[in-house]
């Protein structure tokens, strides 16, 4: 169970007398990424513009989870210009689920939640988790939606967290459990109230340590996210601290 049908798996089953297995189908997946400020990496930002880098990083979780991403997009803020891009995906039968980033927050411009929230079959919430507290989840027709935060660090942490759990399901496949180890390094404080995921690395010596971790940079340099319980308000050299392994 949740194994990839391999060539070398199929003649393990026909050599044990087996002709038919039940299978779970890829996820079919489509990413949209929002923001008026957005541009293409090849392309020169400009004043007030940053380079796009949402959805190809969403794709690629998702690609490592087992789907398969069909299409990739980045949307402005105009309403009008998003809805047109979900109704064609929601028609589109190759697209099983739309995953978009940015848009969900609480402010006056934000184009995912003013899109969808009227829509009765989605809610979008503000979870007690930082990063990636911002969230949104529904059907847009009859096509599942899951909405990320903006923030590269955001959007990362709560696909990681709240995404790819529901996807191993979906697929069959076993989803790996958190681990512990010991925090190595200087006193780190953290806000209470929520749930702190930080970027960090783990060490071969089982030790673990957490640079700067709002930064893309501190990001991809790691391999694991350290979860801090909401009653927490530090970390202190030689802690046991929850790891969840990326």
């Amino acid at each position: 169970r949740g194994s990839e049908v391999t060539p070398e798996l199929i003649a393990l089953g026909r050599s044990a007398g087996c002709s038919v297995v039940e299978v779970w189908a890829a996820t079919r997946v489509a990413v949209v990424a929002t923001g008026a400020e957005l541009v293409r990496a090849e392309s020169d930002p400009g004043a007030g513009g940053i380079h796009e880098s949402n959805s190809d990083m969403v794709a690629a979780l998702a690609a490592e989870a087992g789907c398969v991403v069909v299409r990739v997009e980045v949307c402005s803020d105009e309403p009008d210009e998003l809805r047109a891009l979900l109704d064609a995906l929601d028609t589109d039968p190759g697209v099983d689920l739309v995953i978009t980033t940015g848009g969900v927050s609480a402010g006056a411009y934000e184009v995912v939640r003013q899109d969808c929230s009227p829509l009765p079959a989605f809610s979008f919430v503000h979870l007690a988790m930082q990063p990636g507290g911002p969230q949104g989840l529904g059907r847009y027709g009859a096509t599942p939606v899951v909405c990320l935060p903006g923030t590269p660090v955001g959007a990362f942490v709560a696909f990681h967290v709240l995404v790819r759990p529901a996807l191993d399901r979906r697929h069959g496949a076993p989803t790996p459990q958190p681990g512990h180890a010991a925090y190595a390094g200087k006193t780190r404080r953290t806000r209470t109230g929520r749930v702190q995921f930080v970027t960090s690395v783990l060490a071969p010596d089982g030790t673990v340590s957490a640079p700067d971790a709002r930064h893309l940079t501190a990001l991809a340099a790691a391999n694991c996210l350290i979860e801090v319980p909401e009653a927490v308000d530090q970390l202190i050299d030689g802690d046991d601290v929850v790891v969840h392994h990326l």
